[in-house]
């Protein structure tokens, strides 16, 4: 039957995320529109209650909703006055609980044409998140206050080996914020990708589970976008009402180790070879009593080892493009030079023409370093009801690679904008660090008690750093 686009109302308004309300605290008045029809005259409120996250009850007290109707806003019972800002009885108003931190307001209008406003009150020591639908019916057929209200990770990335065989399946967690039942209906993934919806409608504030496989032996778009097909008409592309998911397959393709220059600094390096011609520069240092000058540079902090063989040769940066050198035959200072040159380079080919047999025999190595940040993710344990074992070490992995890879976009986006956006787009464009990203499941909690607190799961869902510095 089709059903009129206003014989519901959807709050908040625009229904984009469930209103958040802080712990022993009300939110602000919300409006909505009188949607009474019938005689008498009746209108229906469905509010859920929703835990701090995902597929966590709240728990608690129950609950206050306050109606306003142009006048005092009233704490709803059963049988409740309503009345406007004449303090005439407009309404009655009586509240039920219908199902796990799901409640109902009749309310039964006596004069129409009000301006009406519900506040949601939070006896909970926790946050709290709220959704309601006004309708003009109760009907369970979709038209009235039962309605759905989806709420799927904006992106699914399946983890398949290189070489892989056989089929590859993610489990993907549904939550329902809703007054109603969510229903979702198969397809809206294409070859090599395989949709398996949850084989029953899902409860008003409860999860369940959608299967995505992928077949590497179909043809087909490896990156697709899920429109996930079902009875909630009001979703949109959202972070808290979201139906629209970026679908793809990420190839196991191990980063190969990092490129390491044979050593060709002599900083005390076991395998150092010196070049041609140096071990006499070499011998001709050690005999005049001298030693080789090292220099830093102040753009990217590399060592540049200088070797001469018959003058001694001293040079610092003056300044920021400027050398100052000065040589020295037998204990006497000859003269002294100044020339441009790169913080991290030693310009032969640009010092002065008088003074350029100095450096004509001058070796100039730098020692190149190549940095491994290895950010390992660790999840909280899932407690949703219903999942073996393997489903729930499927969303345990994921929830803490998804966990390891914000961690490493966060770092990554810190580090750029200290050098003021100039590493590139990711840690690929950045060739002196390699950057590893790994889960870890829920394998090490640091609170596994049988009941925690939000603040416990807290602590369990963290990130390690390890950084790993090579230098040749």
């Amino acid at each position: 039957m089709e059903q009129s686009v206003s014989a519901f109302h959807l709050l908040p308004d625009p229904p984009t995320a469930p209103l958040t309300v802080a712990a022993h605290d009300r939110s602000s008045p919300v409006s909505f529109a009188e949607l009474a029809s019938g005689t008498p005259a009746t209108m229906w409120l469905r509010v859920t209650r929703l835990g701090a996250h995902d597929c966590e009850l709240a728990g608690g007290a129950d609950p206050t909703f306050l109606l306003a109707a142009g006048g005092t806003a009233t704490a709803v019972s059963t049988q409740s006055p309503i009345t406007n800002g004449h303090g005439a009885e407009v309404a009655q108003a009586s509240l039920e609980v219908v199902g796990v931190d799901v409640y109902r307001i009749q309310i039964d209008v006596l004069r129409p044409g009000s301006q009406w406003t519900v506040q949601f009150g939070n006896s909970n020591t926790l946050p709290c998140r709220f959704i309601a639908v006004v309708a003009d019916n109760d009907d369970p057929d979709g038209s009235g206050a039962a309605q759905p209200w989806i709420n799927l990770a904006r992106e699914v990335t399946l983890q398949a080996g290189a070489d892989a065989t056989s089929v590859i399946t993610q489990v993907v967690s549904v939550p329902n914020y809703g007054t109603g039942p969510l229903s979702i209906q198969p397809g809206g993934l294409s070859d090599p990708f395989t949709v398996i919806p949850p084989a029953t409608d899902i409860a008003p504030n409860a999860c369940g589970v959608l299967t995505i496989q992928f077949d590497p032996h179909k043809q087909g778009s490896h990156a697709q976008t899920y429109i996930v097909p079902s009875n909630d008409t009001a979703a949109v592309a959202s972070f808290g009402h979201n139906n629209v998911v970026s679908v793809s397959v990420n190839p196991f393709d191990p980063t190969p180790p990092p490129t390491i220059r044979p050593c060709q600094v002599d900083d005390g390096c076991t395998d150092y070879e010196a070049p041609p011609g140096a071990r006499r520069a070499r011998a001709a240092e050690q005999g005049a009593g001298t030693r080789g000058t090292t220099i830093l540079s102040s753009r990217s902090d590399a060592a540049i080892r200088i070797i001469w063989q018959t003058k001694r040769l001293a040079c610092r940066k003056s300044s920021t493009k400027r050398w100052k050198c000065t040589a020295t035959s037998r204990g006497r200072r000859r003269s002294t030079r100044r020339f441009s040159a790169p913080a991290a380079t030693f310009p032969i080919s640009r010092v002065p023409s008088r003074t350029r047999s100095w450096h004509r025999s001058c070796r100039c190595c730098r020692a190149p370093t190549s940095v491994v940040l290895r950010i390992t993710g660790l999840a909280d344990r899932v407690d949703t009801p219903g999942l073996d074992r393997e489903q729930i070490r499927q969303q345990e992995f994921q929830a803490s690679v998804d966990r390891a890879q914000s961690a490493a976009d966060g770092v990554f986006a810190l580090v750029n904008s200290r050098m003021g956006g100039n590493l590139g787009a990711d840690w690929g464009a950045v060739t002196t660090i390699v950057d590893n990203n790994v889960g870890a499941g829920a394998c090490l909690l640091a609170e596994s008690g049988a009941s925690l607190t939000e603040a416990q799961r807290q602590r369990n869902r963290r990130v390690f750093f390890l950084f790993l510095q090579f230098k040749p």
